[in-house]
């Protein structure tokens, strides 16, 4: 079967043409190349995988130690250790690749490994036996994608292990005996494998089972025991840097080895995915509580000291074991005629339940400020972070409580140069975002998300032209809904709303002044795809035009409603797809 995910890109491009030949009116802003790697997360050490973090966490790089800057020494492993597991060399069965970011384009998931997580309920179209993929589905695959662009070292790490294991076979990759044998040239299949691995950092159970609260000791502890033949499990190392309670510079290696040094002080033998064919090690002083490590979040970075001690809690295992369940998904909910799509938890109240908020890493890159809070400006009750471990400059995935209303402040004071970014909230069945926001040095931006009522709001102190969304599963067809401004001038304000039982979408102008939109509507179902396009209206301050996506049909107008201070003037708009 062909399995492709294109509904959110070809909406994309849909939008983008309708805007260019709307008018030439754009954002101020002219976004730049950001730098791959340069920020860090914020977060309260100690935490989980979804560990309580700061309800104003800041992006950049919060006062870590510059790459180089710690004049470390070399970490390579002297000897022979003495306990090995599966006889495991870096030389043979670590990767003979380095590390490696999404400059060089990489194959990354597609709507087949989201198959191979949860089966069909991912694709909300197998027409002509091709996967489109759910708009939720591809929203969330797009922000896993974007953040392996700081490294695919839990990949590598992961699958590394998984081959010496014997729980992945080699032979499917290539003709290679040995891991260290294959090429990433030119293999998609082992690229989309590395990526596979790697998405397990934001699905549970892999992300509650890690052991992230074990001292130094317990972690040696822990490894010598998985060494041992005949172990029931095996972990990867995942660790970072810490200060101030910041976390920065992610990083995930294989173990694979132990030596005794006498003291209480053991060196754990390590592949480290940066630095191919060589046997690393992390030292471990088990009467003091302390670790340390040199290297770097990628092979472009140079080496530097990582070190922790039993308050930081900054040197973690991930277990294989907790891999080969299966993973819950964070977007699969179980919409029928009776239950329309909803942020997890907004209808039933689970306390338990989160939804997912996404910045991407041209943020984190160049130092973004970014502010999460109840709309009032308080501190927003569960907030935590999902660490991540994939370098420096890679936002946290921020878990959101259920069916909780927030604000998210995106503050520019501190770039040096224009950036574009993206903001994305991911629930069951639902999506919500804004992609495009053009931030410019000093530039404040707010976006107020309200679950509930399946309502987005966008406040500029620019002059804007980002592409405001929604993307939902329904029994019958699957929706992805897209308003881009032509034209939103200095001081706009923007409401996307949508009532999910009756079919309604609402674009409301709360801003000071006129603004012009386009509207994009792509509707999936198991006969194809249909698209339904208005390249620019006005719209008045304090005016709202209601569109009746859900009786549309493909060779119909759409039907709309002006709204305005109660009154309502049915419209009819034409086709301009």
């Amino acid at each position: 079967m062909d399995v492709t995910g294109t509904a959110r890109a070809r909406i994309g491009v849909v939008l983008v043409t309708a805007v260019l030949i709307g008018s030439a009116a754009c954002s101020s802003s002219t976004p730049s190349s950001a730098p791959a790697t340069t920020a860090a997360p914020t977060t309260a050490a100690g935490g989980s995988s979804g560990s309580s973090g700061s309800t104003t966490p800041k992006l950049g790089n919060n006062g870590a130690t510059p790459p180089g800057a710690g004049g470390a020494a070399a970490a390579t492993f002297e000897g022979t250790p003495d306990i090995v597991l599966n006889d495991f060399k870096p030389e043979v069965n670590g990767f003979g690749f380095e590390n490696y970011t999404n400059k060089t384009a990489p194959s990354n998931l597609t709507a087949e490994e989201l198959k191979k997580f949860w089966g069909d309920q991912v694709c909300a179209s197998q027409a002509d036996g091709k996967c489109t993929l759910t708009p939720p589905a591809e929203k969330w695959m797009s922000e896993i994608n974007d953040a392996m662009g700081g490294g695919h070292c839990e990949g590598m790490a992961v699958l590394a292990l998984m081959f010496i294991k014997g729980q992945v076979s080699l032979k499917d990759f290539g003709d290679a005996s040995t891991a260290n044998g294959l090429k990433l040239d030119g293999n998609e299949k082992l690229a989309k494998e590395i990526a596979y691995w790697w998405a397990m950092q934001a699905t549970t159970p892999l992300t509650s089972s890690r052991l992230d609260k074990l001292k130094p000791s317990e972690v040696a502890a822990k490894l010598k025991e998985s060494f041992q033949p005949g172990a029931t499990d095996a972990y990867t190392f995942a660790f970072f840097k810490t200060k101030n309670g910041e976390r920065s510079g992610g990083h995930a290696v294989t173990p694979y080895g132990m030596k005794d040094r006498g003291d209480g002080k053991v060196d754990v033998a390590v592949y480290d995915n940066n630095f191919p064919n060589q046997a690393r090690a992390l030292s471990i002083d088990t009467v003091n509580e302390k670790w340390s490590y040199n290297t770097a979040t990628n092979p472009t970075e140079p080496p530097d000291l990582y070190e922790g001690d039993a308050t930081t809690l900054s040197l973690w295992l991930a277990p294989i074991g907790a891999r080969l369940q299966k993973q819950d998904c964070p977007f699969c909910g179980t919409s029928s005629p009776a239950t329309a799509p909803k942020f997890a938890g907004a209808a039933a109240g689970d306390s338990d339940a989160y939804n997912q908020l996404f910045l991407s890493q041209a943020a984190g890159s160049a130092g973004v400020e970014v502010t999460i809070t109840d709309l009032d400006g308080k501190p927003l009750p569960g907030l935590k972070e999902l660490m991540t471990f994939s370098g420096e400059g890679i936002p946290p995935v921020q878990q959101i409580p259920a069916g909780l209303s927030f604000k998210v402040k995106l503050d520019g004071t501190d770039l040096k140069e224009p950036i574009a970014t993206d903001l994305t909230l991911i629930g069951l069945d639902v999506d919500q975002y804004i992609d495009g926001i053009n931030l410019d040095p000093g530039q404040v931006d707010t976006i107020e998300f309200r679950p509930k009522e399946n309502s987005i709001t966008y406040e500029t102190d620019s002059n804007e032209s980002p592409t405001i969304g929604s993307g939902f599963s329904d029994p019958g067809a699957d929706y992805a809904v897209a308003v881009g401004g032509v034209d939103l001038p200095e001081g706009g304000k923007v409401e996307l709303k949508q009532d999910l039982a009756t079919g309604l979408i609402t674009i409301t102008n709360q801003g000071k002044a006129k603004g012009t939109y386009a509207f994009a509507i792509d509707r999936i179902s198991d006969t194809g795809d249909d698209e339904f396009v208005i390249k620019g209206v006005d719209i008045p301050v304090g005016f709202g035009i209601e569109l009746d996506y859900g009786h549309w049909e493909k060779s119909e107008q759409l039907q709309g409603t002006i709204v305005s201070n109660g009154n309502r003037t049915p419209v009819t708009f034409d086709n301009e797809a």
